[in-house]
């Protein structure tokens, strides 16, 4: 956290800290965003933004992790071991539920913050918990490999791997940024930012107001995700969207909304034409966020559809989500749903006509249906629903006639890498 986030706690006093040493270990060696060794102080540092560290515990069977116990004991951790032999791969988190329901609960702790140090979905249910008894549940783990439900469960959520090893670079309204964390798309975070500002018609409210806002719609908002080195940074390049001032007498950030003759005046963002065609999508009902993960999302649906083949829409739906839900749990459900919906929207397969094999009351959605045979692999129906998207931007698109081909890149995989591959799809829609 930036120090001009100070004050989106209300109340700094204590904060106890859990950790899920075994998850975070092995979620980190995995990213491999780094070659060394995990940096525990940056635990401290997150913590000390939220008050004085006044619990602080790691859970592991440590007898597998003699290497990384000096480092904790240095740091103050009281080191919890939780042998696995006999008890269990999950003896751990179970330990460490039990022990925290135990102070908060049964004990009724006076400290109101808990930060939770791990990605486990399994953890979900405790968070939700704990801030049903009024307790504020800040989590950390590593990005792409955190449950989405853990995530959404807590207050805020911090990418543990980004805090400690920052690559943050403002980006340049000029160009679009070289570099930023795999995974996020700065047309998420203005989107969000949109939904903030859209009450505020006119008028100036604090900064820390608005990024408090945008973490309770989204609990991992961090502008670091998206590689602004402060909230104050990424404000001044969103000038289509919001109005930035500082206030002498309070010496805060303000933000308000757009001043129209300034915008007339300055170079239009790289991100506004990105917002265009999601928005023209929007208007064709069709859910698009864009992400790096889109394009393996649809070819996993693909393998899942191919295996269902001659089951009802609904059927197919819910094995999806169930899929994602307990394997791949690191992806957002709502990139999922998004994806199912532009199978469904750009006709990639074809439902059973024949009336007579149903009774009336059978609706569309529960008959049986096929991919087309114009589509046999995942790569296939990337490309098909890739082409129905372009073309519903090509038709709609302000001025007419040309789809900006690393605008559409954007949209449709996360990055502007496919320029290449989108000007030959642009290629094939239909004039």
């Amino acid at each position: 956290m930036q120090t001009e986030d100070l004050g989106y706690w209300p109340n700094k006093n204590s904060v106890a800290i859990f950790v899920d040493f075994e998850n975070i270990e092995i979620s980190y060696k995995n990213k491999g965003d780094s070659d060394g060794e995990i940096d525990w102080s940056k635990v401290l540092d997150i913590a000390v933004q939220i008050g004085r560290p006044a619990v602080r515990r790691a859970y592991a069977d440590w007898s597998k992790y003699d290497d990384s116990q000096r480092e904790l004991l240095r740091l103050g951790f009281q080191l919890i071991n939780v042998p696995s032999k006999g008890h269990g791969k999950n003896a751990a988190d179970i330990q460490m539920t039990i022990d925290i329901l135990d102070m908060f609960i049964m004990r009724d702790s006076k400290i109101n913050n808990i930060l939770l140090m791990s990605g486990d979905g399994d953890f979900t249910p405790l968070a939700h918990y704990l801030k049903e008894h009024d307790r504020h549940v800040i989590g950390v783990g590593i990005s792409g490999t955190s449950a989405e439900y853990l995530i959404n469960a807590c207050d805020k959520y911090e990418y543990f791997n980004l805090v400690e090893n920052p690559k943050a670079k403002p980006y340049e309204s000029s160009e679009v940024p070289a570099e930023k964390p795999v995974g996020f798309d700065v047309s998420e975070a203005r989107q969000l930012l949109r939904r903030v500002m859209q009450p505020i018609k006119e008028g100036y409210v604090e900064g820390g107001v608005v990024k408090k806002q945008m973490c309770l719609l989204n609990p991992d908002f961090d502008e670091r995700n998206f590689g602004y080195a402060s909230f104050k940074n990424f404000l001044e390049e969103q000038r289509d969207i919001v109005d930035v001032r500082h206030n002498q007498t309070s010496n805060s950030l303000e933000v308000g909304p757009p001043i129209t003759a300034d915008l007339s005046q300055a170079p239009r963002l790289p991100e506004a034409k990105v917002d265009e065609y999601l928005h023209i999508l929007a208007q064709n009902k069709i859910s698009m966020t864009p992400t790096e993960q889109r394009p393996d999302i649809l070819k996993t649906c693909f393998e899942l559809f191919k295996k269902l083949d001659g089951h009802s829409y609904n059927q197919i739906r819910e094995e999806i989500f169930r899929y994602f839900g307990e394997h791949l749990q690191d992806i957002k459900e709502g990139y999922v749903r998004d994806c199912v919906h532009q199978i469904y929207k750009a006709n990639c397969f074809q439902f059973d006509q024949k009336d007579k094999n149903y009774p009336s009351s059978v609706t569309l959605w529960n008959r049986r249906l096929w991919l087309k045979k114009d589509i046999s692999s995942g790569e296939e129906m990337l490309q098909w629903i890739d082409r129905y998207l372009l073309n519903i931007i090509a038709r709609n698109v302000n001025p007419a006639g040309e789809v900006d081909a690393n605008a559409a890149s954007r949209v449709l995989y996360g990055n502007s890498k496919n320029q290449a591959k989108v000007k030959q799809l642009l290629a094939l829609i239909d004039k």
